[in-house]
């Protein structure tokens, strides 16, 4: 059904006299917002001039899951930190063995 739809877009742009762009599927939009991925297209606009042996430095941000990712594991810290150590509701690995034996 998409391929026909594709095909139906195509050429009423080429009948248009425009050239036809293809519109992005919903896993194309959900990866681009996933990464926060800058397309090929406009990578000139984020492009530094540090050029070495061919290899060209690109000013991209870091993808939002990683970003978050790393606020979570922050929380965490945060919250087993105040578990084990300062409320003590939770006993230490040491005093879990203890208890053990």
């Amino acid at each position: 059904m998409n391929l026909l739809i594709g095909q139906i877009e195509k050429q009423r742009a080429e009948a248009m006299g425009q050239a036809y762009v293809p519109a992005l599927s919903w896993w194309d939009k959900l990866t681009q917002k996933l990464n926060a991925s800058v397309p090929v297209s406009q990578e000139k606009d984020i492009e530094l001039d540090h050029n070495y042996d061919g290899i060209k430095e690109l000013d991209n941000h870091l993808p939002p899951w990683w970003k978050w990712l790393f606020y979570i594991s922050i929380v965490w810290a945060v919250v087993y930190f105040v578990a084990y150590h300062f409320s003590y509701s939770l006993p230490l690995s040491k005093e879990e063995y203890e208890n053990e034996v």
